[in-house]
């Protein structure tokens, strides 16, 4: 591999190589590790074939990024996790097209808080069939999953607390979520919103989000602070309920329910909507 734009032995090393779905594979030197210090931005990206041809490369040096981890996403285009600084901790993700033409990017700090201390040894990108992005942090039960907006999945609950990467560029999840829900309400009691929901059965479901918005057709924002985690099986359904107290008297709010199965992917419910008052307590006049 050669033409790095700067001299190969200046790197201590390489990006994590991407497969490609029409085969071939993407490359690039790895920036924010030079021997000699100073910033590390990638130069350039570069495209091979099965025989180690060298197909393509595209000079992203303009951009003054770092790629770290790439993958390609169904169709065309590709995500990177990297950084805008040229050091060791990530902190975007970035989305170009085909030709690596940078079309924006997201910044992730806030998402996921472990990327302030660990860096980018600790963590793995792979992408979902439906186009979303799956970032995980090696040996811990934590994976973070970007539609919009991201989900956290802990999957410690199923016997998994040490995670070793996520292969391939395409982690499958091909089928929607298989639950199978008979009842979600909102009923208003004493200052706060009472949720609760049935389930008849449950196939390889995570857990579930609520999210709330102050009209049917507003932004719908996520009020439980951790993924609630699932209780039901295939055979078997589970009943569910959470308390929404931050809330203010006589506004009407609406909620949807989210489900997510072990691949990340999710399916909404709802909306359902309640009006919270103040219960008056009862006196007996004599």
């Amino acid at each position: 591999m050669k033409e790095y734009g700067q001299k190969k032995a200046d790197y201590n090393y390489m990006a994590g190589m991407a497969g490609l779905t029409e085969g071939g594979f993407v490359v690039c030197p790895e920036g924010g590790l030079l021997k000699g210090g100073g910033e590390g931005f990638t130069p350039y990206v570069y495209f091979y074939d099965n025989n180690l041809n060298l197909i393509n490369k595209f000079n992203v040096s303009s951009y003054h990024i770092t790629i770290i981890h790439n993958a390609q996403l169904p169709g065309q285009g590709f995500v990177v996790l990297g950084n805008t600084d040229g050091g060791e901790y990530l902190t975007h993700l970035f989305y170009f097209d085909s030709s690596y033409n940078l079309l924006s990017q997201r910044d992730i700090r806030g998402d996921i808080p472990s990327l302030a201390t660990k860096t980018f040894r600790d963590f793995t990108l792979s992408v979902l069939s439906d186009g979303g992005v799956a970032i995980a942090q090696l040996y811990t039960s934590n994976v973070w999953v970007y539609h919009s907006p991201p989900t956290q999945l802990d999957f410690s609950g199923y016997g998994i607390t040490s995670i070793g990467g996520i292969a391939g560029s395409h982690f499958q999840a091909e089928e929607p979520t298989l639950i199978k829900l008979t009842s979600f309400t909102a009923t208003a009691s004493n200052r706060k919103v009472i949720l609760s929901w049935t389930t008849e059965s449950e196939i390889d479901n995570a857990g579930f989000n609520l999210y709330r918005a102050e009209s049917k057709d507003g932004e719908y924002v996520k009020i439980n602070p951790a993924l609630i985690p699932a209780q039901g099986s295939a055979t078997q359904g589970a009943t569910y309920e959470f308390v929404d107290e931050n809330v203010r008297l006589r506004e009407t709010y609406w909620y949807k329910l989210e489900d997510i199965d072990l691949n990340g992917k999710s399916t909404f419910h709802g909306p359902v909507s309640a009006m919270p008052r103040r219960v008056n307590e009862l006196r007996v006049v004599e």
